[in-house]
């Protein structure tokens, strides 16, 4: 695991905002007729949600408006797979497995060019564009953070998000290591409102978490 993100965040990546969208708690990630949906690498596709994002009372990451970063953002390749940025990305929900990185890369450039925190709310994706907004929701205890993707991968076996440290202790996955989770496209407007949230439009300082 290592050695594949040092791999990644020394390959120059870059640019822009895409439509995303995964699965509804059963369909995960995979093929649906002749379209795989997704993250992952070749040609893969968000899968769109069906219905609202509840942020209420959720912690994490402070939500804003971001453009997207000129780094992190280009069509890439780790050892010898081709993943595409699901540029444009405004609907994207699917259920896999998380993991959690930590003490070996903090301090340590991520993939949009920023120092990898491994206490605060953050995540690494293959596919999204840097940077953006889930919400993640273990699906073995229903403990649920916000996190925003600035990284890239993971790139072990078929697990869908990499989170932080402090991402995944808000949730109660340390200890284990790994957790099945749902995640969540938060599609933040211009205002910093969350333009997908349940009831009317929530704005940032609905999901601010503690420090």
């Amino acid at each position: 695991m290592t050695a594949r993100r040092t791999a990644l965040t020394l390959l120059p990546l870059a640019a822009a905002l895409l439509l995303a969208a995964c699965s509804s708690d059963n369909i995960g990630h995979g093929w649906s007729g002749d379209a795989r949906y997704g993250t992952g690498p070749d040609k893969t596709k968000p899968y769109p949600q069906s219905e609202p994002v509840d942020i209420r009372g959720v912690g994490g990451s402070a939500i804003r408006y971001e453009h997207p970063t000129k780094r992190g953002n280009r069509e890439y390749n780790v050892f010898g797979r081709h993943y595409q940025v699901w540029n444009g990305c405004d609907s994207y929900i699917e259920t896999g497995v998380a993991s959690w990185y930590g003490p070996g890369f903090n301090g340590r450039s991520t993939s949009n060019g920023e120092i990898y925190n491994q206490k605060g709310y953050s995540a690494a994706h293959k596919n999204l564009p840097l940077p953006s907004y889930l919400k993640v929701t273990n699906l073995n205890n229903g403990k649920a953070v916000i996190v925003r993707v600035n990284d890239r991968g993971p790139f072990h076996g078929s697990r869908i998000i990499d989170l932080s440290e402090g991402a995944a202790r808000h949730i109660n996955m340390v200890g284990a290591g790994t957790a099945k989770v749902k995640i969540e496209y938060l599609k933040v407007g211009p205002g910093g409102e969350v333009l997908n949230a349940s009831g009317a439009a929530h704005r940032a300082s609905a999901a601010v978490a503690a420090a």
